[in-house]
C-alpha cells in the first residue's frame, strides 16, 4: 500500500488568496476563501494565514467524499501554528451535518479550557473526544503536526502530535452516516470561534495510516510535500575486482 492509497483530498494551502486547490484531484474539493484568508511562511513553502478578528475561513460544501459512512476508517493530518490563545475555542478542521456537537462528523480544535489540541467524532447522539495530553499545552509561534484518526476495527479515536506518543479513546459508536460542510478555520455552525494562526498541508484519507506513514509525513519535523515521496534508500554499488 502506498501513502496515496485512499487519499481523498490534499490541500497544500500555499496560495496567496482565493480558492485553495485540492492538489490530489485538481478540482472537485477546492476550499473557497471567505473574508480573505492571506498567506504567510509555512512549514512546507507557504501556509494559509487566518486572522480571527477578520472572521476568515476556508470552506467546501456538502460532498459525499468528504463525509462519512456509518462506521468509516479515516485519517486527518494538518500542520498547525497558533498566533495566540484566545478566551474561546479555535476550530482548525470542522465538519458537521447539523448544529449540535453530536452531529459532528469530525473536528480538530484547540480548547481554551484544557489548553489542548482535541479530536472529536460524533454519532448523531453523543461525541467522542480525545485530547492530545501527551503533547500537553501547545506553544504559540510553533509548528505542530497533528494526525487524528478513527479506527473501526480497534474501536478507537486517536490523536498524535509531532510523531509523538499517541493518545487514544475507546469509541464503539462508529461514525456519523452523513455529509457535512467542511470548514478550515472556524466553527461553521455557530459562525464564531475563528482560528488565529496558520494552517499548512492538510490531508484527508478514508483509511487508517500506518505508524511508518505518519513518521514519513512528519519527516523529522520538516514535513513532507505532496505527493509525499520519501528519499529512496541509498543503493550500494558492488564492485568485482
Amino acid at each position: 500500500m502506498g501513502i496515496l492509497d485512499n487519499l481523498v483530498a490534499h490541500w497544500k494551502l500555499n496560495e496567496a488568496s482565493g480558492t485553495r486547490v485540492d492538489a490530489h484531484t485538481i478540482g472537485p474539493y477546492g476550499l473557497a476563501d471567505n473574508n480573505t484568508v492571506t498567506q504567510a511562511t509555512g512549514k512546507i513553502g507557504n501556509a494559509a494565514q487566518f486572522t480571527a478578528a477578520n472572521s476568515e475561513w476556508l470552506t467546501h460544501g456538502l460532498t459525499a467524499d468528504l463525509g462519512l459512512g456509518l462506521d468509516t476508517d479515516f485519517t486527518l493530518a494538518i500542520w498547525v501554528y497558533l498566533d495566540s490563545k484566545p478566551a474561546n475555542k479555535m476550530y482548525i478542521v470542522f465538519n458537521h451535518a447539523a448544529n449540535p456537537d453530536a452531529d459532528a462528523l469530525y473536528d480538530i480544535r484547540w480548547d481554551n479550557g484544557t489548553d489542548r489540541f482535541e479530536f472529536i467524532v460524533g454519532d448523531g447522539t453523543s461525541i467522542g473526544e480525545v485530547e492530545a495530553n501527551n503533547l500537553g499545552a501547545p506553544s504559540t509561534a510553533t509548528w505542530y503536526f497533528i494526525v487524528a484518526w478513527h479506527d473501526k476495527t480497534a474501536d478507537t479515536l486517536k490523536i498524535q502530535v509531532n510523531d509523538g506518543t499517541v493518545d487514544s479513546l475507546s469509541w464503539t459508536n462508529g461514525t456519523r452516516n452523513a455529509n457535512g460542510t467542511l470548514d478550515l478555520g472556524r466553527d461553521g455552525w455557530s459562525g464564531d470561534q475563528y482560528f488565529n494562526g496558520r494552517l499548512d498541508s492538510a490531508s484527508f484519507w478514508k483509511r487508517v495510516l500506518t505508524s511508518t506513514e505518519r513518521t514519513d509525513l512528519y519527516n523529522g519535523g520538516a514535513g513532507l510535500d505532496y505527493p509525499f515521496v520519501t528519499a529512496a534508500p541509498f543503493a550500494q554499488a558492488i564492485f568485482i575486482g
